[in-house]
């Protein structure tokens, strides 16, 4: 933690979870940094702003940044993307905080973009004065409308058509699986529909069996 001169401001590091579930657009260079170690120190000569690919985020992916007291929810989830070079909207995002106290319920919350994340981390303790910041957290999601309904005009076309891969895939994968459990069903219904059947040698006729 880093006070500045006039006593009034200070700066300090916070840790954000980005739990995200849509694809992100980031430049060609970010794309490599994120398959890197966390705090691997990046390259000095950035990447052309306009290479952009877009490409789900690996879970349990965590950022530090570095913030003053001043800065709003806004002003931290924008410094986040311009740090990384992900050239989505901000306002596609929003910042949670989740309080874990040893034995209790775990509280999760949507912090409101007038709030400052590093003044709320500095109140992180778990009532008798002990800090908790290795079991409190700040967590990046996706910014859904009050419906749950996704707003798809933000989007751009490369995003649209990483969906519409992702939504096909996995259309065919629930296809392939539907198939699968409805052949087995079929199958053993015709096997207990065999067993029940009178033999030949009772003198009736089977009927013919259809797979």
């Amino acid at each position: 933690m880093e006070t500045s001169d006039d006593g009034c401001s200070f700066r300090g590091s916070i840790r954000i979870h980005m739990n995200l579930t849509n694809p992100i657009s980031i430049s060609a260079q970010a794309h490599c940094d994120f398959h890197r170690a966390p705090d691997a120190e990046r390259p000095s000569q950035p990447s052309p702003a306009s290479i952009v690919t877009s490409f789900c985020l690996p879970k349990n992916t965590t950022k530090v940044i570095r913030i003053s007291n001043f800065d709003s929810t806004q002003e931290v989830i924008r410094a986040l993307l311009t740090k990384f070079n992900i050239t989505d909207n901000p306002r596609k995002f929003v910042l949670y905080e989740k309080i874990k106290i040893p034995g209790k319920k775990a509280s999760i919350r949507q912090i409101c973009d007038g709030e400052y994340p590093l003044v709320i981390c500095l109140t992180w303790t778990d009532g008798g004065g002990t800090k908790t910041l290795a079991t409190n957290k700040f967590i990046l999601r996706e910014n859904n409308s009050g419906e749950n309904e996704i707003l798809w005009k933000s989007f751009n076309i490369l995003e649209l058509e990483s969906f519409l891969s992702v939504l096909n895939r996995e259309e065919a994968e629930h296809i392939d699986q539907v198939r699968t459990k409805y052949r087995k069903l079929k199958t053993e219904i015709l096997k207990h529909l065999q067993l029940k059947r009178p033999s030949p040698a009772s003198g009736r006729r089977q009927a013919p069996l259809f797979l």
